[in-house]
Parts: structure tokens; sequence; C-alpha cells
């Protein structure tokens, strides 16, 4: 005859507040805890209010075992709890406080019984106190639980195995490991559900971060790859829209002018306030304009910015494209790291030096575009399900994309071929 020990924990919590509860006992890891009661009193329940202690992220535990720690008025105190496990009411109990104790006190806490059953699979949890006669009052909540089973999780990367890992007691959880990129393929996390290629973001479980499952389970792992553009300095001079920055601080021209001076700001290449359209004639004058707004950038006699038209002197080298005009017999360099006194006010403007080697550069805005997810980075960028009408009956058809090929899958044959 077998013996099944079972080991039961007890986990109590103390109203604080009327918004607060605080924990005692066998507390199980990752649980969330929420207490509300409408009278807005620490543990009272008149008539019509309602005291709701939550819980989820059980794990699945047991519970064996619900205790509430009440009191009532001298003379008078009734309502009903119900207990709610998963979603639905599992349990209730309404009445007096007399019916339940056999008289009404208001000194000492009483221990009532709401449930006595053991139900597993535990998941959410809730006990509910309505009020119907002013008024009882509660002091804690006692839950008696047996934790869930260690779950095992297996850990896919693509088709393979990297690791199967059980949890060191239920509902403990794990940390998640973090795997290496595949060439053009950045490791992004986990994943419950195994898929080939989506642009739809996944829900995704990032590595170092802790996993709680539910159920013995093989999550996959995911990654992205993003087909952006790279940063592109131009060497050629040619009329077009560009972002114009210091390469070295990254540091880029935002916006239009401002009292007479402009925005400075970390280079993006989807941020349209950075775009000004460059409009090159002959080697060594350009005009600039806010490709958004259609506002000219050009100076003022007194070296300041301004939205007016005015012609741009130009320093080119290679990837170095340095604007500069001269006033007053003096150049001005147009400089997007500029700052005042004590290293205050970062903006754009004018700066009296002469053109020389310098960091500007102007960069072509990256064309950015949704990342494409996938477990199957060994697949390349996909792999497309066809069916296809055959003679008689549907044929399947498999694509997998890779380069600037396709493996073609046909009724277990296989086809390479350009695409």
């Amino acid at each position: 005859m077998k013996l099944l020990l079972l080991i039961l924990s007890l986990m109590s919590w103390f109203v604080t507040s009327w918004n607060t509860v605080l924990g005692d006992g066998d507390i199980p890891d990752n649980i969330a805890v929420s207490y509300h009661n409408t009278s807005h009193l620490k543990g009272q329940v008149g008539a019509g209010d309602t005291a709701t202690v939550s819980f989820s992220k059980l794990a699945g535990m047991t519970i064996e075992r619900i205790v509430v720690y009440t009191k009532s008025n001298k003379t008078a105190g009734a309502g009903e709890f119900s207990v709610l496990i998963n979603g639905g009411k599992t349990a209730t109990k309404s009445g007096t406080f007399a019916q339940w104790t056999g008289g009404y006190d208001n000194t000492a806490y009483h221990a009532i019984t709401i449930l006595s059953q053991s139900i597993e699979n535990v998941e959410t949890l809730a006990v509910q106190l309505v009020g119907t006669t002013s008024s009882l009052h509660i002091d804690h909540y006692e839950i008696t639980y047996s934790p869930a089973q260690p779950h095992t999780v297996t850990l896919m990367n693509a088709n393979e195995v990297y690791a199967s890992i059980t949890e060191l007691s239920g509902g403990a959880g794990f940390y998640l490991p973090c795997l290496d990129d595949i060439e053009e393929w950045t490791f992004t996390g986990w994943s419950e559900t195994e898929f080939w290629t989506t642009e739809e973001e996944p829900q995704i479980w990032l590595a170092d971060t802790k996993y709680y499952p539910s159920s013995d389970c093989s999550i996959w792992a995911v990654y992205a790859y993003d087909e952006s553009q790279e940063t592109t300095y131009v060497t050629d001079l040619v009329s077009g829209t560009y972002i114009y920055l210091h390469s070295e601080s990254q540091l880029a021209m935002r916006g239009v002018p401002v009292n007479g001076e402009m925005a400075s700001a970390l280079v993006s290449p989807d941020d349209e306030r950075q775009y000004y359209q460059i409009v090159f004639s002959g080697a060594d004058t350009a005009y600039i304009t806010h490709a958004k707004t259609g506002t000219p950038i050009g100076y003022t006699s007194d070296a300041k910015l301004s939205d007016t038209a005015s012609p741009w002197l130009v320093y080119h080298d290679g990837e170095e494209t340095l604007f500069y005009t001269t006033i007053k017999k003096k150049n001005y360099v147009l400089w997007t790291e500029i700052r005042d006194g004590y290293d205050e006010n970062l903006h754009t403007g004018l700066y009296a030096a002469n053109p020389m080697t310098s960091p500007m550069r102007l960069q072509v805005p990256a064309q950015k575009s949704d990342p494409v997810y996938t477990c199957h980075p060994e697949c390349g960028m996909g792999v497309d399900n066809i069916m296809t009408e055959g003679r008689n009956d549907l044929e399947k058809e498999y694509i997998i994309l890779f380069g600037n090929y396709q493996l073609i899958i046909r009724n277990g044959k296989k086809y390479l071929q350009l695409w």
C-alpha cells in the first residue's frame, strides 16, 4: 500500500489599510496580491460594502482551506463570503455572525471557515465579503495550500533541444538564458508558441528574466531580422534629403530656427524633424530647407540662424560635409554641438571658425522597416505553405527562402531555384 505524504503550507494576509494587505508565512514566489474595501475603511464592511482580496500567479497550487478572522458589532453583523477560483465561484457562506459563531462579538476575532475542500490547479483566487447588516470587521486571511509540483520546460533552439530545466519547487520559476545571434538574425527572447516568419511582434519572454511555467511545456528561441539600411554618409554631393550631424557626438540638427538658433538632438534616422532638403548649386554652394515644413534654413547679418533662404558655402572631402558662411569677412560654420557657458543650452547655430577637416556629415535617412521574427533562423526569411490543385487531389508544397534561393519541397521531393 503506497503512502502519499501531503506537505501543506500556510500563508496569512493581514489587512493594513482599505487597499493593502501584508503577507506572512509561506508566501509563494511570483504571487501577485491586491486588496480593496469599498468602505475605504481598514477592515470594516458595512451594509452594501464589499471587501475583496485577490491573488494571481499561483502556479497551479492546490487550495486546501481558507479561513477569515472576523469580528462583528456588539449586537449585529451579517454578510456573504464568496470564493472565486480561476474566475468561477467555488464556495459561498452567508448569514449573520451569530449564526457562524454562536453569538456577536466586537472584541475578539473568530476564525470563519470559508472553504474546506481541496481545489487543484489554482491560478487565480479571490475571497470577497459583501456586507448585508452593519458591520463585520476583517483582521486577516489564512490560506492553507500545497504547492504545485515542479514543472519541466524544454528550451528549443530551432529544431534542436538547447536545454531541459526543471523548477527547484512548484512555482519557483527559473531564469531564461541568452543565446548567441545567428548570422543576420538577432536573438530576442523566448516564445511559448513555435512559428516560422512573421512581421507581427510575438509575445516574448526576455533573457535573464524569470519564467514561471504553469505546466510541463516547450518554449522556443525567437530571433529577429531588421532590414533597415545601415548608416550611410554622403560622399558625392547630390541634391536630396539628408540628416546633418556631428558624427562623433551623433548630435543632429533638428527643426527650424527659433530665436536665432536651432535644436540639436541625438540622431534618429526615423525622426522627420531631422530631415533637410539639400540642393547643391555648383560644387561649393547649397540651399537648405526643412523637409517636413518647407522652412528655409538661412542666416542673418549678425550671425544668427533664420528662416530666410540663404546660400551656404560647402566644405567637402570624402565623407566630410560642412556648411559655412562668411559674414563681415568672418567665417562661421553650421555646428550642431554648441553650448553656452558652463555647458548649458546645447543647440545648433553658427560658430566662428574656419572651414576645415571636421566630423560634420550628411547622413542618408535609413528606410525603417518592421523586423521579421522567427523561431527557425536556419530557414532564412521564411517558410510558405502552399496548397496547389493537383490532378486528382490536393498537394502540399513548402517554400523555404534563404539568400537568393528558394527550396521547394513538393510531395517529398526537393527543388532549388533562384528567386
